[in-house]
C-alpha cells in the first residue's frame, strides 16, 4: 500500500518543487537561491521517511499480534483489515472452547456402550475435527482398544466414513442420512431432540446403513467470545457463524450471541 501512495506522492512533490523553484525565478531572486528552494522542498519532503514507517507499522502489528496467538501470513491483510465488512467464526474451537466430552450415549444395537465407542472412536481418531479429542479422552479413560480402520474417507459438511472388520462405519450430522438414504426410526428422532436440547453436538453412529447410536457432545461457549462479536458489531462488521451442527444447537448458540447475524 505504502507503494501505491508514494506513487502519487513523489511526482506531486517533484512539481511543486519546480513550481516553486520557477516562482523564485520570476520575482526577481537568483539562480542560487531559486535551486536553494527547490532542494529544500525535495529534501524536507523525502518520502523515505514514509516509505520506511509504513512496513515498521506492519511488523510491529505482526509481532503484537504473534504474541496474542494470531498469525499473520500476509502483510496485506493488516492493512486491508478496515476495510473489512464481515467475519465468519467456526463455531467448534472458536466461539467455543474446543474441550468436547461425551454426555451422552444411546445405543440402538446389540453391542455394549463401550463397543460401539469402539467402532465409533475408531473411526473418529483419523479425524482432525476437534471432536476426535472427546472420543480419545473417552478411550483413555475406559481403556478401550480401538480397532483398524481401512478406506478413511472424510465427507465434508456431513462426517466421516471407513471400513471395520469388514463393516461401514458412518458418523455425521443428521445432513448424512439423507445423503446416504438411511431412515430413521421415531425413538432416534426424540433422542436427538432430548441431546440438541441439552446443546449437544450430536453424532449419529451407522453401520452397514443402520443408525446403531446417537452420541452427545457437549461444549462450552468461549467466556471472551461474547464481548468480541459484541465489538465486531458496534463497529458495523456482521459476523457469521460456520457450523456443521444440528440446526436447534446452532440457533440456541446464535441466540446466545443475538448479533450473529447467520448459520451457513
Amino acid at each position: 500500500m505504502q507503494t501505491k501512495y508514494l506513487g502519487y506522492f513523489v511526482p506531486i512533490i517533484i512539481i511543486i518543487a519546480l513550481l516553486s523553484f520557477f516562482a523564485y525565478i520570476l520575482l526577481g531572486y537568483s539562480f542560487n537561491d531559486s535551486i536553494l528552494t527547490f532542494i529544500t522542498i525535495l529534501v524536507i519532503a523525502c518520502p523515505c521517511s514514509l516509505g520506511l514507517a509504513t512496513p515498521l507499522a506492519v511488523i510491529v502489528s505482526e509481532g503484537i499480534c504473534a504474541k496474542n496467538g494470531i498469525v499473520i501470513k500476509n502483510s496485506e491483510i493488516l492493512e486491508k483489515a478496515s476495510k473489512v465488512t464481515t467475519v465468519v467464526f467456526d463455531k467448534t474451537g472458536t466461539l467455543t472452547y474446543g474441550k468436547l466430552k461425551i454426555s451422552k450415549i444411546y445405543n440402538y444395537s446389540n453391542l455394549n456402550d463401550n463397543e460401539l465407542i469402539t467402532l465409533a472412536g475408531s473411526l473418529e481418531l483419523q479425524s482432525s475435527h476437534p471432536i476426535s479429542t472427546a472420543f480419545s479422552e473417552y478411550i483413555q479413560n475406559n481403556n478401550i482398544q480401538i480397532k483398524e480402520v481401512k478406506n478413511f474417507e472424510n465427507i465434508p459438511g456431513y462426517g466421516i466414513k471407513g471400513i471395520i472388520e469388514n463393516s461401514t462405519i458412518i458418523l455425521g450430522n443428521r445432513k448424512i442420512l439423507s445423503k446416504y438414504n438411511i431412515s430413521i426410526e421415531n425413538n432416534h428422532i426424540i433422542d436427538e431432540e432430548s441431546l440438541s436440547n441439552d446443546n449437544n453436538s450430536i453424532i449419529y453412529v451407522i453401520k452397514d446403513n443402520n443408525v446403531i447410536g446417537l452420541i452427545g457432545v457437549n461444549d462450552i461457549l468461549r467466556d471472551n467470545s461474547k464481548d468480541i462479536i459484541s465489538r465486531l458489531n458496534k463497529n458495523n462488521i456482521q459476523t457469521i457463524m460456520l457450523t456443521g451442527d444440528n440446526d436447534n444447537v446452532a440457533k440456541k448458540v446464535r441466540k446466545y450471541f443475538r448479533n450473529i447475524k447467520n448459520n451457513l
